[in-house]
């Protein structure tokens, strides 16, 4: 069997001899297959198609476009396949600065249609050009109504539904930074957390603030054609600090919790949207979920793999440091805001075990590992994804998402994401099929089109790289805090594990710039590719090393900035860039 065909399905059989492909399928439908099914058989007498419905006879296609590849053998084959997940989402966030062009947002898509996702949500906060909110998004190049109804209209054409995903409770920094919404906030002075003062993030629980969440969803549902909304709801930090403060020592933080939620899931549901929300709270009080109207979808997401990953070759395996003081505190702090730090550690099993108990139906949300990186971590991507599936597919769960976050201004430009989003577009299809799939392969083959597959491999590497260093926290990767934190809270290393490193790096520049990628944006792949990997190569010179001291200061030398700004443009409107550029500018 051709194993250039992906997602691979989860049952072929060889039936003897060569299969006849040029000729038009032979196409009926079948009622009994599984929804999204199809069943394929090529044969001497050429081919035929039976599918359930339109989005299986379209995946059947593309599964017969496959096996027509020039030079790939064509063996009689029947081919039975159907999605472990019958939602599958890419969900992007466009909200950290980096807005994409038209152009990078039709990338995305076709990545999503080839692995087969069923939703695009672009997460959104201050980044669409609502009516009556100018000042919140003037600066940011945002989204436009006309934008999105493109998008809308590539989504449909290529079988992808766009689904509006906004927040409705915390995350309204960039709306709350400004004395006209200021006085919105739950604290508007902000909170201490992490070591530093944080600005204003949570709206207060009022029932003006529950209408403005309101208005903003109904301008962007106004303007899609799905029946589908996203609303969040999740890290809902200064929640009893300030004006709830009373309210919530009265009655606690889960029930003021969903009492707000209420104002906005209700109404959205009575006017007959499906409604999800991160999980996060109401896995701390199942059984405050049954007063929602509408029955709305919980998503239980966490990002980090449950149990380590040693490391590749030829990486030798080391066991990984204990927590260090930094990570310690912040877990506290998390701790004492209301975040269950322990369901983020454990892996899914864990973390939807209240949902689950309590007979809740959920989805299920994985990470690209992308974000505070430079340059990804595929491996722990990888077992995320396929611990979330497996326990998805334990509880009967129909929904599987990958988030794709862009914390600290998302530096790392779009190709760092796209393993991650091949990979678990692979498995919430085909688990079994697919979960030990050749990425750097499938990359190549499939989003790079390089015979070489020297792109998918370099790729692959550089998203493995961090591990080389001895440390692995959470969430983010060593040469990233290198950065952009103080050195102290940095372990030292010994000096051959940063030669590692820096060979490594220097190793994937090479193999960037001579692989023969044919894709039609491969100069714009290349070139940011490289700017990525030279800042990363950079912040390993930071690290601290064992009898020694790091050479430089945190932050961005002027010649990287300005390569930075430079390959930012290539796929992303400015808005943004200035603020992500701060994020990273050498200190003193």
């Amino acid at each position: 069997m051709a194993p250039s065909i992906f997602p691979f399905p989860r049952s072929v059989v060889e039936t003897g001899g060569t299969a006849e492909l040029s000729a038009e399928p032979r196409i009926a439908e079948d009622s009994t297959l599984p929804e999204q099914g199809y069943r394929l058989t090529a044969g001497a007498d050429g081919v035929r198609i039976e599918h359930r419905d339109g989005a299986g006879l379209r995946y059947a296609r593309q599964t017969l476009a496959q096996l027509q590849a020039p030079g790939t053998a064509a063996p009689a084959v029947r081919i039975e396949d159907w999605p472990d997940f019958a939602t599958r989402i890419y969900m992007l966030d466009i909200s950290r600065n980096r807005v994409p062009t038209r152009e990078c947002l039709e990338r995305y898509v076709e990545i999503c249609a080839m692995a087969r996702y069923t939703q695009l949500q672009l997460y959104t906060e201050h980044t669409f050009a609502y009516a009556n909110h100018e000042e919140v998004w003037r600066d940011a190049s945002p989204m436009t109504a006309d934008d999105i109804r493109w998008l809308d209209a590539l989504c449909e054409e290529h079988g992808i539904e766009l689904v509006v995903n906004i927040n409705s409770f915390g995350h309204f920094e960039r709306w709350l930074e400004h004395p006209s919404y200021r006085r919105r906030a739950e604290k508007p002075d902000g909170f201490d957390i992490w070591g530093g003062h944080h600005p204003a993030s949570l709206l207060a629980p009022t029932d003006e603030n529950a209408e403005l969440v309101l208005e903003l969803a109904h301008e962007l549902l106004g303007i899609t054609r799905s029946r589908k909304i996203n609303i969040g709801g999740d890290e809902t930090f200064e929640l009893g600090l300030g004006k709830s403060k009373a309210d919530v020592e009265a009655r606690g933080r889960g029930r003021v919790y969903v009492d707000h939620m209420k104002k906005i899931i209700d109404p959205l549901a009575a006017e007959g949207y499906d409604v999800q929300f991160w999980a996060d709270v109401i896995r701390g009080d199942p059984t405050l979920y049954r007063e929602f109207g509408g029955q709305p979808t919980p998503v239980a997401w966490t990002y980090d793999a449950p149990e380590p990953r040693e490391p590749r070759e030829p990486r030798e395996p080391r066991e990984p440091r204990e927590p260090s003081e930094a990570d310690a505190r912040m877990a506290a702090e998390l701790e004492a805001f209301g975040v269950d730090v322990g369901a983020h550690t454990e892996g899914f099993a864990g973390n939807v075990k209240p949902l689950a108990d309590n007979g809740i139906a959920f989805w299920v949300a994985a990470g690209t590992s992308a974000w505070s990186t430079l340059l990804g971590k595929i491996d722990n991507s990888r077992a995320n994804v396929i611990d979330a599936a497996q326990v998805g597919l334990a509880h009967s769960s129909t929904g599987f998402m990958i988030t794709d976050w862009g914390d600290f201004g998302r530096i790392e430009p779009p190709e760092v994401s796209f393993g991650p989003i091949v990979f678990a577009g692979g498995a919430s299809w085909c688990l079994q099929a697919n979960k030990d799939v050749d990425l750097a392969d499938a990359l190549s083959r499939n989003v790079f089109d390089d015979p070489s597959a020297a792109l998918g491999r370099a790729l692959v590497e550089l998203g493995t790289a961090w591990r080389i260093p001895d440390g692995v926290p959470a969430y983010t990767t060593l040469s990233f805090r290198a950065l952009t934190a103080r050195k102290k809270e940095l372990p030292t290393f010994p000096p051959e594990r940063i030669d590692q490193l820096l060979a490594t790096y220097d190793r994937a520049l090479s193999a960037i710039a001579a692989a023969p990628a044919r894709c039609a944006d491969a100069d714009v792949v290349r070139r940011e590719l490289t700017v990525a990997t030279h800042i990363a190569r950079y912040a390993a010179t930071l690290l601290p090393v064992e009898g020694g001291h790091p050479q430089g200061d945190p932050g961005l030398p002027p010649e990287l900035i300005e390569e930075l700004r430079t390959a930012w443009l290539l796929r992303s409107r400015p808005g943004g860039l200035e603020r992500t550029v701060a994020n990273y500018t050498r200190a003193g």
